[in-house]
C-alpha cells in the first residue's frame, strides 16, 4: 500500500517536471532493481544481453535529457490560456489585430 501511494503521488509530479516519455524510460530502469533481487538474494546469473539492455536504458534517458522537453504550446480546447504559450507566441498574441473595414 506505501508502496503505491508513492506511486501516485510521485507520478504527477514526474510527469509535470519531466514528461511522459522520461517516465517511461525511468519506469524501464526497475527491470534493473529486479535484476539485482535476483543475483542478490536468488543468486540466479543474468543474461549477457541484461547488461547491455541496461546499458542502453541509461544511455537513452541521458540523451532524452540534454535532448530537452519539447516546448509547451497552448491548450487547443481553451486558446485564451496564454500561460503556456512561449514568449513569441504570446507577443504574437498579445498584439492587437487589424479589422478590415
Amino acid at each position: 500500500v506505501g508502496c503505491l501511494f508513492l506511486l501516485y503521488s510521485l507520478v504527477p509530479q514526474v510527469l509535470m517536471r519531466s514528461g511522459a516519455t522520461f517516465l517511461n524510460l525511468s519506469l524501464l530502469t526497475s527491470d534493473f532493481w529486479a535484476v539485482l533481487f535476483g543475483v542478490t538474494v536468488l543468486e540466479e546469473r543474468p543474461s549477457p544481453l541484461t547488461g547491455v539492455a541496461f546499458t542502453l536504458t541509461i544511455f537513452g534517458l541521458f540523451l532524452y535529457h540534454l535532448q530537452g522537453q519539447p516546448p509547451r504550446t497552448c491548450d487547443p480546447v481553451n486558446p485564451e490560456d496564454s500561460a503556456l504559450l512561449d514568449p513569441a507566441q504570446q507577443e504574437a498574441q498579445d498584439e492587437p489585430r487589424e479589422t478590415g473595414s
